[in-house]
């Protein structure tokens, strides 16, 4: 009788290929897989594990590049001995799907420091910003086929009054208003 559960968080990154033999929970209850633990409930804490599930979605996304990330989320159901050996089990639920997850690319213009985000363009904006720094070049955002979806620019010169200014650095520049391509 399962006595134990097991919030289990698995991920992986995939070229096209490896991703085109995957099959859906692989990162969880795959083989040769080693899903990490992230928090271990009693079967009197179920409604809590099961809230704390929902707060996690699995994702497929394809970065652009021919690399695919997948990030699931289970609840595995199972028994342990009083040693805290595992007996039996292995009755999962999974966290919910997120079909058609947008994955961006934030291009700094520095050749390093660049980052991917799943989520809405509004996200890899928000992340864009936190991630400013002065380089005297214009921040791009890539959707997965790697055109440009949107662009920061930068100029090198002192804001005008009529100016909308995301960031600035002193008088050696700032950053504009995003527009969208």
């Amino acid at each position: 009788m399962n006595n134990t559960i097991i919030l289990m968080k698995g991920y992986a990154r995939l070229t096209e290929s490896e991703y085109k033999r995957f099959t859906k929970y692989d990162t969880i209850c795959g083989d040769d897989r080693t899903p990490e633990e992230v928090k271990r409930y009693s079967m009197e804490q179920e409604e809590e594990a099961k809230a704390e599930l929902a707060k996690y979605n699995c994702t497929y996304s394809n970065n652009g590049s021919g690399l695919w990330t997948i990030e699931e989320y289970a609840l595995e159901y199972c028994e342990f001995d009083d040693d805290g050996e595992f007996i039996s089990g292995s009755d999962y639920d999974f966290a919910e799907d997120i079909k058609d997850v947008t994955a961006f690319y934030v291009n700094y213009g520095t050749g390093a420091g660049d980052e991917y985000i799943q989520g809405s363009l509004d996200d890899a904006k928000k992340l864009a910003e936190e991630g400013l720094a002065y380089t005297q070049q214009s921040v791009r955002i890539k959707n997965e086929s790697g055109k440009d979806v949107a662009v920061l620019p930068w100029y090198d010169t002192e804001p005008e009054e009529y100016d909308v200014v995301t960031a600035r650095f002193g008088d050696s520049g700032f950053y504009g208003e995003w527009y969208e391509l």
